[in-house]
């Protein structure tokens, strides 16, 4: 389930602790500045995003109604969006961060969430919207192609079944119990095979599992010309004797054990957040983006994360704080003295 959140680039800070708290709840959230991937064409994917997206909120402020922008074009893609669905989805929720006014036409209709003055009341009112599904939803424009037609011609609707030859039967049968003890053989008898017997044994599995894709036809349920049958049979046999010779069998039988992944272990990544003077700052949302945790900085400016991932891991830092300038950073999980300072916002 992917939770669109389209945004004014003014609004990006606040857009941005959205996109962290839904993270941290479970959810799938989606925005631009975080999850578009290097290279991706910006508009397509965003287009295509809201399209597969199962809510879109549209984060409302007085600035982004008097600026310019793609959060615009976003929005009345939502809402055309919107109006093939039935009246009792909900798709598009307002997510109102100060007392703008609506300028949207479509979206006066819609009940707002406010994330201000206070903004976790509002986070937890927005979580039940969230909760309810539209899974089994269609589009009012689909609607008619979900009902089943009855003009087409019956034998377009109906497809004429034969009971399986008996040679089917007896081949597929033969075809797997050769496997069976083909592969019983090598495990028991042969647990270390020379490179001739190796390749004998992979000869005759990949043989067996011809001999099985030629019965692919009798297994199909249709009627068809017997040149057909036959290019089906010799399509099926051969495919699937490349697939079972390109197998390499030692690899099932050797006795070495096979090379451990390398385990997930518990590594910590702590630090100080410093102002342009040297000082602690206390308050301050630090996020992992890449797991969606989220810690407050305390009296002595310090924060602690203790993650499971892989050795060396490289994780995506966001620390936010109100008149402050948002700060990222890329650290290595392991780190234990990070300290940076971040930059009050000027105030114009």
């Amino acid at each position: 389930m992917t939770i669109f959140i389209s945004y004014a680039p003014d609004d990006r800070a606040i857009a941005e602790k959205l996109h962290a708290d839904l993270k941290n709840k479970g959810l799938n959230p989606w925005m631009a500045d975080i999850d578009l991937l290097p290279g991706q064409k910006k508009e397509e994917t965003i287009r295509r995003t809201i399209k597969q997206s199962s809510f879109f909120l549209a984060v409302l402020s007085s600035k982004s109604f008097s600026s310019r922008g793609a959060v615009h074009k976003e929005i009345r893609q939502a809402l055309d969006m919107f109006d093939e669905f039935p009246d009792s989805d909900i798709f598009v929720i307002p997510v109102r961060i100060d007392d703008c006014t609506n300028t949207h036409e479509k979206l006066e209709n819609l009940f707002p969430v406010d994330l201000f003055p206070d903004y976790s009341a509002g986070f937890e009112r927005l979580m039940p919207a969230l909760s309810k599904s539209r899974n089994n939803s269609y589009p009012k424009s689909e609607e008619k192609k979900v009902q089943p037609e009855t003009g087409q011609l019956k034998e377009n609707q109906e497809v004429k079944q034969e009971a399986y030859p008996a040679w089917v039967l007896k081949v597929s049968v033969g075809s797997a119990l050769a496997f069976l003890v083909i592969l019983l053989i090598l495990a028991v008898f042969i647990p270390d095979p020379s490179v001739f017997q190796i390749f004998v044994f992979r000869v005759i599995l990949a043989l067996a599992a011809a001999g099985f894709g030629a019965t692919i036809p009798g297994f199909l349920k249709v009627e068809m010309p017997l040149w057909k049958k036959g290019l089906i049979s010799a399509t099926g046999a051969i495919a699937l004797f490349v697939v079972v010779y390109m197998v390499n069998p030692p690899e099932l039988i050797s006795h070495q054990e096979p090379q451990k992944k390398e385990q997930k272990i518990k590594q910590p990544l702590s630090g100080f957040i410093l102002d342009e003077n040297g000082s602690p700052v206390s308050g301050v949302s630090v996020s992992l983006l890449d797991f969606g945790l989220t810690r407050n900085t305390d009296n002595k400016g310090a924060f602690y994360f203790e993650v499971e991932a892989d050795k060396q891991a490289v994780v995506r830092i966001m620390a936010q704080k109100q008149g402050f300038k948002t700060w990222r950073q890329d650290a290595s999980l392991g780190n234990a003295g990070l300290s940076f300072k971040m930059e009050k916002e000027k105030i114009q």
